[in-house]
């Protein structure tokens, strides 16, 4: 269902790297730009770019992964 979905990804969201897990909640909580990112973590926007990127990568690998596996 949509909510056991929901769930998966919260979980999956909480397993991530940290550094990943920081530009992606602040892009979606609070609706941040990469500027705004950068400026509040304290780092560049490329880095925030390259972070956001992996993020993405890793929460599509993991929930493939999950998926195989259930």
């Amino acid at each position: 269902t949509e909510a056991d979905a929901a769930k998966r990804l919260l979980q999956l969201i909480g397993q991530m790297p940290p550094s990943y897990r920081d530009v992606l909640l602040l892009r979606i909580r609070y609706g941040m730009n990469d500027r705004e990112i950068a400026r509040t973590l304290g780092i560049r926007g490329g880095t925030v770019r390259t972070r956001m990127s992996r993020a993405r990568d890793w929460l599509e690998k993991n929930l493939h992964e999950k998926g195989e596996n259930e």
